[in-house]
């Protein structure tokens, strides 16, 4: 069956005329998306961080997360950042590697080969990272769909931490005793659903940040930092 195009109408002059400083093409780009009202359009243009920015701790096990990362941290313990092939994984481990290793971890970055590993966790990388002597292993990007593989991780007496964006099991009632940051599970409180998977990285990010014992300046320029990153991966 042959397709039809639906084109959107072309603005109105009067519409034009309420944001004169704005080119026609961003205008028609705006509506096209719903946006009409002056405070939707400059709230979407130049987008205040600290006002439109949850904060990370609203994720349920966000605190247990940074807690446990920390502890690793002190104890001198290695681990690995296991991301993905992708813009959004890879800006992700590069976001969390980043800041972990500021602090001074003993981080990695796994990233699986697209096309003899595929997708998320799979039990060869695991032996292989947990045969290297790592003790946390923290996915970006992956991991909500790999019940056996975390469970894998667990009977090997290393602690995960699950970051992710995907759809997966509809809460966590079947990862029980992991630690989740996914905004999309049906028990999270986090309030914005549609972060990708660099934004979730990110939330721990700041998080760990927020957490550590670097000075004001310092934690602002870190921050600063991996911001930037982050729009490379959305």
């Amino acid at each position: 069956m042959a397709k039809k195009w639906q084109i959107m109408p072309r603005i109105s002059t009067d519409f034009k005329k309420q944001f004169p400083l704005h080119n026609e093409t961003v205008l028609q780009l705006l509506k096209n998306r719903g946006l009409i009202e002056p405070q939707e359009i400059e709230a979407f243009l130049d987008a205040d961080y600290e006002k439109y920015s949850h904060d990370p701790f609203l994720f349920t096990d966000m605190e247990k997360a940074v807690a446990l990362i920390i502890s690793h941290i002190k104890a001198g313990n290695k681990m690995v950042v296991y991301g993905d092939y992708d813009a959004d994984g890879v800006t992700s481990s590069a976001i969390l590697w980043s800041v972990l290793t500021s602090l001074h971890a003993k981080a990695e970055v796994y990233i699986p080969n697209r096309v003899t590993e595929g997708y998320g966790l799979n039990i060869p990388a695991i032996d292989e990272i947990i045969n290297s002597g790592v003790k946390l292993i923290i996915t970006v990007d992956n991991g909500i769909r790999n019940k056996k593989e975390v469970e894998y991780i667990k009977k090997a007496n290393v602690d995960v931490i699950i970051t992710d964006h995907h759809v997966g099991p509809p809460n966590k009632s079947e990862l029980p005793d992991t630690l989740i940051i996914n905004p999309v599970l049906a028990d999270e409180k986090y309030p914005f659903k549609y972060l990708a998977g660099v934004g979730v990285a990110s939330k721990l990010a700041l998080a760990i940040i927020m957490r550590s014992t670097l000075e004001a300046q310092n934690k602002t320029k870190l921050e600063n930092k991996y911001l930037t990153w982050s729009q490379s991966g959305l």
